[in-house]
């Protein structure tokens, strides 16, 4: 998480400086009506929502696995100025957590041991195969905002995500207790090595991948002013990677689906500056 910090923290004073920068702009009055007001907002946003795979991909066995989901977060800081009539544009700078897991179950030849001959015999066995990967990434978001509406906005981003971390693991799990020998013989069945369920076949960092992953961001929000500088936003976001985030597979790619809480500070308004 201190990498997270010190991203963020870093993309925060350069917001801030640029937004001093950008207070010389004349807002807009009765005696020089011809400039637009600017707004300029910063602040924090929290995400939660699921994470989806599209595609396969594959682990040392070789094993494949597709249709993978877990639950993601994101967090970090946003900073969005107006830019001519209801429009804006803005950055996002995030933290993202984008792990999956997926699972199939598949029969095998599995040798046990009779306990009366000693003797091992190769029996068919139901095993699930359980493949986890975990990515974590620093996402650059900059993004247009349009409001139809003064409480309503839809949100266009495009994104690239930083992978900064990436881990797989593949675990084998028995998915039966016994099994029947040709001899009639009902045999309790586990692996050897561990005595136990399940054994873990493959755990590592996941192999070939690609960073940076661009992706694209549809947002829909709505503003709620809590006070005159203070506004809470829901937000619904759906991202779309646009190349795969590793070719150990085949089109393996992540897509996100999130809700985001923006809490956001005015830092320039007309309302501020009555005068």
């Amino acid at each position: 998480m201190r990498i997270l910090f010190f991203y963020l923290l870093i993309l925060l004073i350069a917001l801030s400086n640029s937004s001093n920068l950008l207070k010389a702009q004349t807002i807009a009055s009765p005696l020089d009506p011809g400039k637009l007001a600017t707004y300029r907002d910063i602040g924090f946003v929290i995400g939660l929502g699921n994470n989806m795979q599209s595609g396969k991909f594959e682990t040392a066995c070789p094993c494949f696995f597709s249709d993978g989901t877990k639950f993601g977060y994101s967090l970090g800081i946003v900073f969005d100025q107006s830019l001519f009539a209801d429009f804006y544009w803005g950055i996002e700078g995030l933290y993202d957590y984008k792990g999956i897991k997926s699972s199939y179950l598949e029969k095998e030849s599995f040798p046990v041991t009779s306990t009366e001959t000693g003797k091992k015999e190769n029996v068919n066995v139901l095993f699930r195969h359980i493949g986890e990967a975990d990515f974590s990434a620093i996402i650059a978001m900059p993004f247009l905002k349009w409001y139809p509406v003064s409480w309503f906005f839809f949100k266009f981003g495009v994104s690239g995500s930083f992978i900064v971390s990436s881990k797989v693991k593949h675990t084998k799990e028995l998915q039966q207790t016994t099994a029947l020998l040709s001899t009639g013989e009902i045999v309790k069945i586990e692996f050897e090595n561990t005595k136990s369920k399940s054994i873990v076949v493959e755990e590592g960092d996941f192999p070939e991948v690609n960073s940076p992953v661009f992706s694209l961001d549809p947002m829909i929000g709505f503003d709620f002013k809590l006070d005159k500088r203070l506004t809470a936003s829901p937000v619904f976001m759906y991202s779309l990677p646009l190349n795969n985030i590793s070719e150990k597979g085949i089109d393996f790619k992540i897509s996100t689906f999130r809700f985001y809480l923006e809490l956001k500070y005015i830092i320039t308004g007309p309302e501020l500056n009555p005068n």
